[in-house]
């Protein structure tokens, strides 16, 4: 009973462990809309428990690398006008319109991408509108100041070895050994204990 057990906590395990890869990191680009101009206020990431699907509309928001190259890209609109209805203590609809706002605030989820160095939005006719640096949530200038620092070295020595442009750690082969080797063991005594009845 214990062996079944453990056997069910590590499936569920290594199921909540693909989970957290399945679904990836956005940028949360919070944006500001102030009678027709856009700015970048504020970036952050997040985790989300969907995938974001693509939009369409007037602005496109893109997200580069140090060369300019375009990682991803996603269109938004800028929803400022709102359809409302005028409710009675009744409750029955006694009139209605449309509202423009001038000024609002609003966010904008982008995939994340680890070599990212800027967002930048543009409108309908490709002119740049607004551009944001967010080289600090980039791996590479974490890596960077490893380099800088001549850190690299030691971290070698922890079980980290690159290959190309990507450190690769040991992690996750001895991970995968040990998971292999308790399957083993599981089905071994499993059997053994087969036999026995």
């Amino acid at each position: 009973m214990k062996i079944k057990s453990l056997v069910i906590i590590i499936l569920e395990i290594l199921i909540l462990i693909n989970l957290v890869y399945a679904y990836p990191f956005y940028y949360d680009v919070l944006l500001n809309y102030d009678n027709e101009d856009i700015d970048i206020d504020f970036v952050n990431i997040i985790f989300l428990d969907k995938e974001i699907e693509k939009n369409s509309g007037e602005y496109v928001m893109k997200v580069l690398d140090d060369n300019e190259k375009t990682l991803s890209e996603d269109k938004f609109d800028v929803f400022n006008i709102v359809d409302y209805d005028e409710i009675d203590e009744t409750g029955r609809i006694v009139g209605g319109g449309v509202e423009e706002f001038e000024n609002l605030t609003f966010e904008v989820y982008i995939p994340y991408n680890e070599k990212a160095k800027e967002i930048v939005i543009y409108d309908e006719g490709d002119n740049e509108i607004a551009r944001k640096d967010i080289s600090m949530y980039s791996k590479t200038d974490v890596m960077e100041d490893f380099k800088e620092k001549d850190l690299g070295k030691r971290e070698s020595d922890k079980g980290i070895v690159s290959f190309g442009d990507k450190p690769f750690n040991y992690f996750w082969i001895i991970l995968i050994v040990l998971i292999i080797v308790l399957v083993v063991l599981i089905i071994y005594f499993l059997r053994k204990k087969g036999n026995e009845i």
